[in-house]
């Protein structure tokens, strides 16, 4: 079988988690010979006995010389402190430095290494374990962040951070689409129960809260989609799709809370005289 770094690196974090060996794939840039490679890369971190190693099965396996590559053993890229890999080795998101003290990129790339106690104290620990318990947007949303904060140096950082932000903005799009097609459920559920006159009876209260309740979901996603940025081009068709529904479907629930505001005005003789059958139902997102 043949492959790139990545798929070392994932060959190798498959096998030591399935020996309960905690291991995270690390994607980042290299530094071969004091060059910086214009190539991105990916290794492995493992947790053993308590503290983190870094492992590069794909340096370790051999090297490529005038596009020749030579398969060699180099022991060397296998359960490096971070200390030592992190001269060669820079992750895009210094999460995975494992450094209390993490170096920026223009450390990288000036070989600024040494310890520097000024800076704030980063408790890696603890955002790992913080990183574990988060769901996939928050892990992306903090991760584009520290990546941002350390320094765009190079384009292989800058492309790495629009794929994080755009990962951002699928999640966020899909979150938004959900609530809207959830509101859409509730909206129909309205219209049915109103092209029965709101039959059987129910209170008043639960009356107004059929509509006002799709109502403020759709308020809510036409907030949050106004807040949406960093749109790429493969979610801008999502978001414009997602405003125009709410663009349409909008005017029709703002007619229907009023009917219902008006209707619970009434007496119930006065009530039985205002309907009209209607056909509002929305159309559901994909």
């Amino acid at each position: 079988k043949k492959g790139v770094c990545a798929n070392y690196a994932a060959v190798f974090s498959a096998i030591a988690n399935e020996l309960n060996i905690k291991t995270f794939i690390v994607e980042g840039y290299t530094k071969q010979f004091g060059k910086i490679s214009n190539l991105s890369h990916a290794w492995c971190a493992s947790k053993i006995d308590n503290k983190w190693y870094v492992f590069d099965p794909t340096w370790g396996s051999g090297y490529v010389n005038n596009m020749i590559y030579t398969r060699k053993i180099d022991n060397s890229y296998f359960k490096t402190n971070p200390n030592i890999s992190i001269t060669n080795h820079m992750p895009f998101d210094y999460l995975w430095q494992f450094l209390n003290y993490p170096i920026t990129n223009d450390n990288f790339y000036n070989n600024k290494f040494q310890i520097d106690k000024t800076k704030i104290y980063f408790d890696f620990e603890s955002e790992i374990l913080k990183h574990e318990n988060s769901s996939a947007e928050q892990k992306n949303l903090e991760s584009a962040v520290r990546i941002e904060k350390n320094g765009l140096k190079n384009k292989m950082i800058s492309d790495y951070l629009s794929e994080k932000k755009a990962l951002v903005t699928f999640d966020n799009l899909n979150k938004i689409s959900n609530d809207y097609n959830a509101a859409i459920l509730e909206f129909n559920d309205y219209v049915a129960f109103r092209n029965k006159q709101f039959k059987p009876n129910i209170s008043d209260i639960d009356l107004k809260k059929m509509i006002q309740t799709p109502r403020d979901k759709f308020i809510d996603c036409q907030e949050r989609l106004s807040k949406v940025v960093d749109v790429d081009a493969q979610n801008i068709q999502n978001l414009k799709g997602l405003k125009q529904s709410l663009i349409q479907i909008l005017p029709q629930v703002e007619e229907q809370l009023a009917f219902v505001n008006e209707y619970l005005s009434k007496n119930n003789f006065k009530r039985k005289g205002m309907f009209t059958k209607i056909t509002l139902f929305g159309l559901k997102l994909n």
